[in-house]
C-alpha cells in the first residue's frame, strides 16, 4: 500500500491535481490482469473513453503546435500519435513522472 500511496502522490504532483476520490484513481491505475478474479472491471468502459480523450488531446497538440513551427502531414501525425499513446510510450511517461 505504501508504494501505491507514493505513486498516487507522484501522479498528483506530476499533473498538478489532487484527486477528490483517490479510490477511483487506484482503480484507474490497476490493470484487470492484477485483480484477484477474472471478472472484467466496470472501469474498462471508462478506459475506452479515456483512451479516446487521450487520442484527441494528442491529435490536437500535433495538429496545432510544433516547437519548430513546421507542420506534420496526416501520416506523420498519425504515426506520432500512435507512438505517443502506445504501451511503451505511456510507460515512458509513467516512468518519467515516477509512477
Amino acid at each position: 500500500m505504501k508504494k501505491l500511496t507514493r505513486n498516487r502522490s507522484s501522479l498528483q504532483g506530476a499533473v498538478s491535481y489532487n484527486f477528490k476520490q483517490p479510490q477511483l484513481l487506484e482503480q484507474a491505475l490497476t490493470h484487470t490482469s492484477a485483480l484477484e478474479d477474472d471478472t472484467a472491471s466496470p472501469f474498462e468502459r471508462l478506459e475506452f473513453l479515456g483512451d479516446s480523450v487521450l487520442d484527441l488531446i494528442i491529435a490536437k497538440i500535433l495538429y496545432l503546435h510544433r516547437a519548430d513551427g513546421a507542420a506534420l502531414n496526416e501520416g506523420q501525425m498519425t504515426e506520432t500519435r500512435a507512438r505517443l499513446v502506445s504501451k511503451d510510450g505511456l510507460a515512458d511517461v509513467a516512468h518519467d513522472i515516477g509512477l
